[in-house]
């Protein structure tokens, strides 16, 4: 296969974001729970979990590649041209879900920077002002979501350069009942904003805009609310399953975890990890998966009980602190169920863990204060983010504000996964498991 020119290059492609401290990875786990993501869901991310922003954005990259590039164009702009079609999508979407309730709320969609965009649709007359103020705005665009399955699906793209349509993203923009041709307007050295928002060539189109096509779509063809299960067409659920569900590479790993989470009656998320594990016995560690979903669930169970125990006071001595007998006999039979398992692998790379369950192997002799000091320490010392809380002494004290929502668990995209398959038409139904977790949508309220 050919180089891809865009080799070393393809992040250009994405709006880059700066660093921002966050406080999700409490114990420090992150990086074993996203190896077993990738284990799990590989070419996807937390944020891919609406298989129609695939087909939306395959049509943008089509029409993206229209563009007048000039021999000299930097690639580190690619971005810019995409981004003014993201943000049309979303302003459609937005629009519609104003015009009548039956659509639901806001929060129901996934559409990055929803807050600034509808509140700057109405101070702006011309849709051109709000494109332009966009670009000195923090935005984070839905194509960084996706990238990693238009790089990494076969299909998707030329060389899986992230950019260049290949079959994958071509036959599914060929769905929409937008064609569209160069702007015939521009002129000179034209820039996204303009260009897109000029009129296009398309016969019969009364010369309208490629905004003016976009917002008349109808609902379905529109990102799905998470409430609805799908609004794909036939052709879109063929071409969909053919490249995200195919019997070989990466496809066959998803196939069977989906086919795996459609058969499961589990009434836990680790009891659902525990049946996809039994579907991946060739694959080492898989049968971890099951002990450390137990583990990391009862450990981030106790911290919430501390937290729950001082949030509202400025510190609180180790003696105040009490620890409910569920969450202490939860956390010793997770550690049990660790070590039992652990003995028979032979990995290296669970040594935090292990460095956890030795730390606490005795908790049937500790006391509550003993046990909250090294749980609150081992937080200290390797949350990645904001720390919560800190031993001063013989004193527990916050670090967040009081009304700080509770740790999150560490999950695996099974919910994500399941979706597309779901969407796809390639399973039918998903366990209530995962429809009861409110893990599985990230706030895309920028």
């Amino acid at each position: 296969m050919a180089k891809s020119v865009f080799e070393g290059e393809w992040l250009f492609t994405s709006p880059s974001n700066s660093s921002i401290i966050k406080r999700g990875d409490v114990l420090g786990w992150q990086k074993i729970a996203n190896d077993f993501s990738d284990m799990l869901a590989p070419d996807l991310n937390n944020g891919t979990h609406d298989a129609r922003w695939i087909s939306i954005l395959s049509w943008c990259l089509v029409v993206s590649n229209t563009i007048p590039l000039r021999q000299d164009f930097d690639r580190s702009e690619l971005y810019k041209w995409l981004k003014p079609l993201e943000v049309f999508w979303i302003k459609a979407t937005l629009e519609k879900i104003a015009s009548d309730n039956k659509y639901g709320n806001y929060s129901d969609y996934q559409l990055p920077g929803r807050r600034k965009i509808k509140e700057w649709s109405g101070k702006y007359n011309d849709l051109k002002e709000l494109l332009d103020d966009l670009d000195n705005f923090r935005y984070s665009g839905i194509y960084g979501t996706y990238r990693t399955i238009l790089k990494n699906v076969p299909g998707f793209t030329e060389d899986c350069d992230g950019w260049t349509p290949d079959i994958v993203a071509t036959d599914l923009a060929n769905q929409y009942n937008i064609p569209y041709q160069k702007n015939i307007s521009a002129r000179g050295n034209p820039q996204p904003n303009a260009y897109w928002l000029g009129k296009t060539s398309i016969e019969n189109s009364d010369e309208k805009s490629l905004w003016d096509l976009i917002r008349s779509q109808r609902i379905s063809r529109l990102p799905t609310s998470k409430k609805s299960v799908s609004n794909l067409t036939k052709k879109e659920e063929q071409i969909l399953i053919s490249a995200l569900f195919s019997k070989d590479g990466n496809g066959k790993r998803r196939r069977i975890v989906a086919n795996a989470i459609e058969k499961s009656n589990a009434q836990s998320y680790a009891d659902l990890c525990n049946d996809v594990s039994k579907k991946l016995q060739d694959i080492p560690d898989a049968y971890l998966l099951c002990p450390f979903s137990r583990l990391s669930d009862s450990a981030i169970d106790l911290l919430n009980n501390i937290w729950n125990c001082i949030k509202d006071k400025p510190r609180v001595t180790l003696s105040e602190v009490h620890i409910t007998g569920d969450c202490r006999q939860q956390l010793k039979n997770s550690v049990d169920l660790w070590i039992e398992a652990k003995n028979d692998s032979l990995a290296n790379n669970f040594r935090i863990i292990d460095q956890f369950v030795s730390m606490i192997s005795d908790i049937d002799n500790m006391k509550d204060a003993d046990l909250v000091r090294c749980i609150v320490n081992y937080h200290s010392e390797n949350c990645r983010g904001r720390k919560w809380m800190q031993i001063n002494n013989e004193y527990v004290e916050p670090l967040l504000f009081s009304n700080t929502t509770e740790a999150s668990y560490y999950r695996f995209r099974l919910w994500q996964l399941s979706r597309l398959a779901l969407q796809c038409g390639f399973i039918h139904n998903i366990p209530g498991i995962l429809s009861q977790e409110s893990f599985y949508m990230e706030d895309y309220d920028e």
